[in-house]
């Protein structure tokens, strides 16, 4: 069997607690819940009007000048997906130019793409 050693030097998370691991945690600790009614579009036709939405988020903190045209088009759950690698990457203190394929990211979405046209 080969034995590889996985280390995780980073987390980041935008949920809808909170828009970063730090803050969620404190939140979950203090027994808070990010489900409320659904405020994204009119839930007035679906038997559940709640759900667990990231607010307050703007993806314009987590973009750069160059890059903000190109994440104007882009789905929110790819802006929530950046911010927390971005958090995560901040957080490891890596260059993940120094680190070539020596280097990854584990991304999770719940749904993603709901808003894709």
């Amino acid at each position: 069997m080969d034995a590889r050693r996985v280390v995780i030097t980073g987390t980041g998370t935008v949920n809808p607690l909170a828009h970063t691991t730090a803050e969620t945690w404190k939140k979950v600790r203090a027994g808070e819940s990010g489900i409320r009614r659904i405020t994204k579009f009119d839930p007035g036709t679906f038997t559940s009007q709640v759900a667990g939405e990231v607010r307050d988020f703007d993806y314009r903190d987590h973009f750069s000048e160059k890059t903000l045209k190109t994440a104007k088009r882009m789905d929110p759950f790819v802006h929530y997906a950046a911010a927390a690698m971005r958090e995560a990457l901040a957080e490891s203190g890596l260059d993940p130019a120094a680190e070539g394929e020596h280097a990854g990211i584990c991304v999770g979405s719940g749904i993603g793409g709901v808003h894709a046209q």
